[in-house]
């Protein structure tokens, strides 16, 4: 299934405006942003982790689609 999906991505018509690349690629451009380009990542604080925690829980059943579901939604090249 993972493959497929894959297939739909690189074949699809506006596959232009997708960035294949490597993680190793993501740093070095990252790297070579100008200073202060990209702001450093901060630790959350307990009470952060704890509410994104709660969201992520209480949403995450509403959110997750059966496999199936999912092929037939990349199947059908509708985009949203």
């Amino acid at each position: 299934m993972l493959r497929e999906a894959l297939q739909h991505i690189v074949n699809h018509p506006q596959k232009d405006k997708v960035w294949f690349t490597r993680p190793s690629a993501i740093y070095d451009h990252c790297a070579a942003l100008p200073k202060g380009t990209m702001t450093p990542l901060r630790r959350p604080s307990v009470a952060q982790a704890r509410l994104l925690f709660w969201h992520l829980r209480r949403t995450a059943a509403a959110k997750v689609a059966p496999a199936s579901q999912l092929a037939e939604h990349i199947q059908s090249g509708n985009p949203d």
